[in-house]
């Protein structure tokens, strides 16, 4: 995070002379100090790229060969609102009135924080009030960086240094002799010193002799800050070594985050130029003065299980630490692709390695900065030129490998989905190797040519010939082993204006030791007897002292072989044709039988069809046909029980009836009246019987002929 002085002679000096007694380092520069501090405070798009920025320079300070480095981020136990991000250093730590000090840095090109504003607008963007305290050995230094200090006649940013063994007295008599000091710890809060303090002694007991401390005083929900810095930091960087630790609120960050994310992982090499256009200049393919860029390609599964999304996301990486720079989330035209239909999706992402720091990165590095260059439109529009060539090379090898399914698109996207399992393992497994020394998967055979009559583009021109060496650091494979290679190369497009294949990039090791491990030019011999011929043909145009004469002699050669390759089946049709007399004829028999049969398949369909709604409708009408008919039983055995007991009262009522006849008496009215309801109620009551008894007989046949269809 600090910025570092590169002559330690000079820092031992400092360090062993009188120079560490208290002093008050207080600076104010002629910039209107609340109109700088406003800008600051709109510089990022959220607080999470002020942190990223606090990040980049804890990194820049850290990132050393053969340096352990160790970047904590946390809230403070003490303030509920604090938050404190501490790293050691490789190096010395330059005072803090040169950190402090507006637009001016001593960074190299190669660290992410090169604009001398990284700290001081980050700090303001996330807090109103924020202190930076170094270690030195036994050099103490604190800055101040306070909303209410600054004034329109300047921007006040003071710095003072202590010694540690008497930092407790120094800072009294700096809060005594400065006001400026005084008023920002007595906004820190109630013991204010102390905590101060506190921050010293935990400075002076971690066991490093080059210390940093960003403490931000007022941070607005610090825990969804912190919260989100830990989900998304192993995206924003690719090339943080193992000897780097970065912890987030105790909890430990686990990089490497394509190498587990993205299948058939695949690096290439290229080269781009700053100045002239790679549709005008001569050496377009390859250019001699251009500088070398790397890119990764892959499909990430979990972007295919998610509603949208899947579109081809372009992520630019850039500096020593591989920072990000720069997001898109459908790059499809900016890179000069298809953007209709499903094509270049699929989860595919492309990821642009600008290891040798050639891209003008913002003041913020949330963006790339082409205005900046002389040649800033030729250098934007060779560099996606380039990606989006190698995009259509890779994503056209994958779909017609699929091409036999009938629907390849659909087919390798199912087989991507398929690895998203595969994918969340990952994320909990420790890899040894990352993308500065990985061996992933390579293309090979790849010949471009140049489209200038509408739209300005590069294109492959031999795609039946590309091939793939599988790495065996690409974790998650799509396809096992390449398809097929024909024993003759395909006639190459009429339309290509002009063709050039484009070389393997060779360098040596020297050259890329601090980034990555670039593996030789020449390629794996493949096993079969024709490995030197097929080598040879399908070796580069062009090679590296630019031999046009051979590069044409080589085309000449592989289009009279394609011609004798069309001769040859051109022929071996001709002959099939002719033994074939009666195709015609079978040809008809086999549309009718086929016919007949998608009909037989669409009556089966339908049998099918009702069959099921049939095995529904009982499944859902037996149970009501069963309780229907224990209803009606039920009923039934209710009139019944009534019958027997009108049969009972009648039986009572008999003897009276022939006791009054036997005498000759007519008995009265009221007896008679009373046996004629009782008799017509009984009649009544039977035949209610018998509709229900016949009821309950359709009902049993109904459910009896529904079982015979099941």
């Amino acid at each position: 995070m600090s910025e570092v002085i590169d002559n330690g002679e000079k820092a031992d000096e400092i360090l062993s002379s009188d120079f560490v007694r208290p002093t008050i380092r207080g600076k104010t520069s002629l910039v209107n100090g609340v109109g700088l501090w406003n800008s600051w405070t709109r510089n990022f798009r959220s607080p999470f790229s002020a942190m990223m920025d606090l990040v980049d320079n804890s990194i820049d300070a850290t990132l050393l060969d053969s340096f352990d480095g160790i970047i904590d981020c946390y809230r403070s136990s003490e303030h509920q609102n604090e938050v404190c991000m501490r790293n050691n250093c490789a190096r010395q730590i330059a005072d803090l009135d040169q950190v402090l000090e507006v637009f001016k840095s001593t960074k190299t090109e190669s660290m992410v924080g090169e604009n001398g504003v990284g700290v001081k607008q980050a700090c303001a963007a996330l807090s109103d009030l924020s202190f930076i305290l170094s270690k030195n050995r036994s050099k103490l230094g604190i800055g101040v960086l306070n909303r209410d200090l600054q004034k329109p006649e300047g921007c006040c940013l003071p710095s003072y240094v202590l010694h540690a063994e008497t930092m407790a007295d120094d800072l009294d008599t700096l809060i005594l002799q400065n006001d400026d000091l005084a008023q920002s710890i007595q906004k820190y809060g109630e013991n204010g010193p102390r905590k101060i303090l506190k921050h010293f002694e935990d400075l002076i007991a971690w066991p490093h002799p080059f210390t940093f401390l960003v403490v931000l005083a007022t941070v607005d929900d610090p825990k969804s800050l912190l919260d989100e810095l830990r989900l998304k930091v192993p995206k924003y960087y690719i090339h943080i070594p193992q000897s780097l630790r970065i912890s987030v609120d105790g909890e430990y960050i686990k990089f490497q985050y394509w190498e587990r994310r993205l299948a058939d992982l695949t690096e290439i090499q290229t080269r781009i130029d700053k100045v002239n256009s790679v549709f005008t200049s001569t050496d377009w393919n390859w250019p001699d003065k251009g500088y070398d860029l790397r890119l990764f390609v892959g499909f990430d599964p979990m972007r295919t299980i998610t509603k949208g999304g899947s579109q081809l996301s372009m992520y630019i990486y850039s500096r020593k630490s591989g920072r990000l720079v720069r997001k898109e989330e459908d790059a499809r035209s900016t890179l000069k692709l298809s953007v209709s239909g499903t094509r270049y999706a699929q989860g595919m992402t492309i990821i642009v390695d600008d290891y040798q720091n050639q891209l003008q990165l913002t003041p913020t590095k949330q963006d790339i900065a082409f205005a900046q260059e002389p040649y800033g439109d030729v250098h934007r529009e060779n560099l996606f030129t380039w990606i989006g060539a190698w995009c259509d090379v890779y994503y056209t090898y994958y779909e017609a490998h699929f091409a036999s399914s009938g629907e390849a698109k659909g087919m390798l996207n199912r087989e991507i989905q398929a690895l998203h399992k595969r994918c969340m393992r990952l994320t909990h497994e420790h890899l040894k190797h990352s993308l500065m020394n990985g061996e992933f998967n390579e293309l090979t055979n790849v010949g471009f040519a140049k489209y200038t009559r509408s739209n300005r583009y590069v294109r492959c021109s031999n795609r039946p010939i590309v091939h793939v060496e599988f790495g065996k650091h690409t974790l998650m494979k799509i396809i096992k082993k390449n398809k097929k290679l024909p024993s003759k190369p395909t006639k190459a497009p009429k339309a290509i204006k002009e063709e050039v294949t484009r070389p393997k990039k060779t360098a040596s090791k020297s050259a890329s030791k601090a980034v990555s491990k670039k593996r030789p030019a020449t390629s794996a011999a493949p096993k079969s007897s024709e490995s030197e011929s097929k080598k040879k043909r399908n070796s580069s145009s062009v090679d590296g002292n630019g031999n046009v004469e051979q590069a044409l002699q080589k085309k000449e050669d592989e289009i009279r072989e394609r011609d004798f390759r069309i001769t040859t089946l051109k022929k071996q049709i001709e002959i099939l044709r002719s033994s074939n007399g009666g195709r015609k004829d079978s040809e008809d028999g086999f549309t009718k039988a086929q016919t007949t049969n998608t009909t037989l398949k669409k009556q089966l369909s339908v049998l099918i069809s009702e069959n099921k709604k049939l095995k529904w409708t009982v499944a859902r009408t037996a149970p009501l046909q069963n309780e229907e008919t224990d209803a009606l039983k039920g009923k039934v055995e209710t009139l019944e029980n009534k019958v027997e007991t009108l049969k009972k009262r009648l039986q009572k009522k008999q003897p009276e009836i022939v006791a009054d006849g036997g005498n000759g008496s007519v008995g009265d009215n009221g007896s008679r009246q009373n046996n004629e309801t009782l008799l017509a109620e009984l009649k009544k009551k039977e035949n209610i019987i018998q509709i229900l008894r016949e009821e309950n007989e359709n009902l049993l046949k109904s459910n009896s002929d529904l079982k015979k269809l099941l």
